[in-house]
């Protein structure tokens, strides 16, 4: 720090961060006016370099091309050469940490070594004097894209614990890259990192970086990829990363789609079925749920003739959410049970096929459908265990993900608190992880808070805005939800005009069928039958075919909100009788056990219908 700041009269602040990141040579370029100690830097480190024998010399200069730590493997497969073999590294390094030019860290997974920024400098400094600084680096490259290709083939990620290891590996991988594709580098071993690190990216949640040496890759092999397998693996992992950090684009569905005809071809069926999980995540996202629904059915067929017990959960996983999303809530519910009867007890390989944690979502996919079925103590039990679940695997996505199909499920069922405290939890979290749809997504949850709490306007604009966000990142599957409650609101000021224009716009876009369509439907004949000089029989219509389809679905918690506004809607028309009869009907048909907030309106409503006379209607 002192250094960097004494030759800010120099060079500057934007200079002295240049050089800053050019290897620290403002070390070895300092003024003669220099403080005498930052004078003496340079030529101590000369004199300790001239006390070691040539061989250690040439290990540590060749060490210098490791950012941060590295493995004795590592140092051995970079150092050794014609000119000594790993013996002498082994020694050489011993040597060197004697003498303090290296430190050691250990810990019970692995002994790792490095060099202070200002040692690793001056290395790098003699590996340009001697020469060699193109063979090390290249030499630096091979071992890292070997040793990931190994660590991650097949699927295999680190045990639980472990990741911190392989996090360190991180910026030696970056620095590999950056030369791979220099002047001087080579393409076709920076594809081949690209494919073999994409992993340990996707694994750490760094989708800009996985998303950016994909494209690098594939762009400036420009089709001359002589290895299919390589470009199916740079179009899967492309797939992957553009799904979570760029809108639903046709770029997306390119990359899938490129990438599914290789897998074919190449009759790969764990990568076939990782691509199709992506696949069937862009269908779900850009409300195609059919489409979503045979990529699933399609998935369950490779899986059946895999011998693997996360292969199967995957598929059943997702013929479970595509279910759940066309509103067939019993065949989803049954297919996300069987997701986690047959899931296995360590979920990690499940997040480098998909980039997230299948199990997790498993537990989501079944406490939403839990929810709207009517099983609310249940959902909540589950949706709890998935919130936990995602906190030990420590996946910042499938995090993110848990928690954003959380926030709904304690809103329906009246769970204020909870909610809150998961959204505030949604938006830090996508904000450190640079997840900016789920910060959108969490922006449009507290709009709902605020609305809840009396703050119109604010919850109001608070949904407007995450809308336009959506509506201009192409994320339908979630501005149906957002749609509503913002009709909802602007009705509740009397904006009928605008509500009206929000809703039917919401109707209109959501897909046919889906599990959302009797919430949407209820809403626009709940707004029509306050509009004055509306159609009161087209509001009833509206109303009707809520309750219709929400039945039609199972969907019970649809239907208690449909029956209530249609009750409302036929007790202001003087039809007390058969209001009283739809509700008596309905709480009859309810457990003792399913009390949620709109159960409670209905009862209430129930109860006033029957102790009121008929001409207070």
């Amino acid at each position: 720090l002192e250094l960097a700041a004494a030759s800010v009269s120099a060079y500057g602040i934007r200079g002295t961060a240049a050089l800053l990141d050019n290897q620290f040579r403002l070390l070895w370029q300092g003024r003669r006016t220099a403080l005498p100690r930052h004078q003496t830097l340079c030529a101590t480190l000369d004199w300790s370099y001239n006390l070691l024998r040539e061989t250690e010399r040439v290990i540590l200069r060749r060490l210098g091309v490791f950012v941060g730590t590295f493995s004795l493997e590592a140092a051995q497969s970079v150092v050794a050469g014609s000119d000594f073999d790993d013996a002498r590294v082994v020694e050489g390094i011993a040597s060197l940490v004697a003498k303090s030019l290296a430190t050691i860290k250990s810990d019970a997974l692995e002994t790792r070594y490095r060099l202070l920024d200002t040692t690793r400098a001056y290395a790098l400094q003699k590996l340009d004097e001697s020469a060699e600084r193109e063979d090390i680096t290249r030499r630096h490259a091979a071992y890292f894209c070997g040793f990931l290709g190994r660590r991650f083939a097949g699927g295999a990620l680190p045990k639980n614990g472990e990741i911190s290891v392989y996090a360190e590996h991180v910026d030696n991988v970056r620095a590999a890259l950056e030369w791979s594709y220099s002047k001087r580098g080579d393409l076709e071993l920076g594809a081949a990192l690209a494919a073999a690190s994409a992993p340990l990216f996707l694994e750490l949640s760094l989708l800009g970086e996985c998303r950016h040496w994909t494209e690098i890759s594939i762009a400036a092999l420009n089709g001359a990829v002589a290895n299919p397998r390589r470009e199916m693996e740079l179009q899967t992992w492309l797939g992957l990363s553009l799904t979570f950090t760029k809108g639903n684009s046709a770029d997306i569905r390119r990359a899938y789609t490129r990438a599914l005809e290789l897998a074919e071809q190449l009759a790969e069926p764990r990568h076939q079925l990782r691509l199709l999980g992506g696949f069937h995540l862009f269908l779900c996202r850009i409300g195609d749920f059919s489409g979503a629904l045979s990529i699933a059915e399609q998935s369950r067929v490779i899986a059946n003739g895999m011998d693997d017990p996360v292969a199967s959960a995957l598929a059943d996983w997702m013929r479970g959410v595509s279910n759940h999303w066309l509103g067939n809530l019993i065949t989803s519910q049954r297919q996300t049970e069987a997701a986690l009867s047959t899931s296995p007890a360590s979920r990690y390989a499940s997040l480098v096929w998909f980039g997230f944690d299948h199990h997790a979502f498993s537990l989501v996919a079944l406490a939403r459908t839990l929810v709207l079925r009517g099983f609310a103590d249940r959902a909540i039990k589950i949706m709890k265990q998935a919130v936990v679940e995602s906190d030990i695997v420590d996946h910042p996505l499938s995090s993110c993900f848990c928690l954003t199909y959380a926030a709904p499920v304690f809103i329906e069922v009246g769970d204020w608190l909870s909610a809150e405290e998961i959204v505030e939890r949604l938006g830090r979290h996508a904000e450190r992880h640079s997840l900016s749809l789920y910060e959108t997504v969490g922006r449009g949850f507290e709009g709902e808070i605020w609305i809840h709490r009396g703050a119109l306007e604010a919850g109001i604009n608070r949904l407007r805005g995450c809308l336009e966000t959506l509506h201009s990142d192409q994320h339908p599957i979630f501005t149906g939800r957002f749609a509503g409650k913002l009709a909802e609101a602007l009705a509740a000021t009397g904006q009928f005009e605008d509500a009206l224009a929000v809703i039917d716009q919401a109707v209109v876009a959501e897909p046919s069928p889906s599990w959302r369509t009797p919430e949407l439907l209820r809403i626009k004949g709940q707004i029509m039958a306050l509009v004055p000089g509306a159609s009161i029989i087209e509001a009833e219509d509206w109303l009707l075919r809520s309750l219709d389809l929400a039945r039609k679905q199972s969907a019970v918690a649809w239907e208690i909100k449909a029956a209530t506004s249609l009750a409302r809607l036929w007790r202001s028309r003087g039809r007390r009788s058969e209001a009283e009869h739809l509700l008596h009907i309905l709480c009859g048909r309810m457990p003792s056990k399913f009390v949620t907030p709109d159960m409670d309106v209905a009862i209430s409503l129930l109860h006033e219908l029957e102790l009121r006379p008929s001409s207070c209607d």
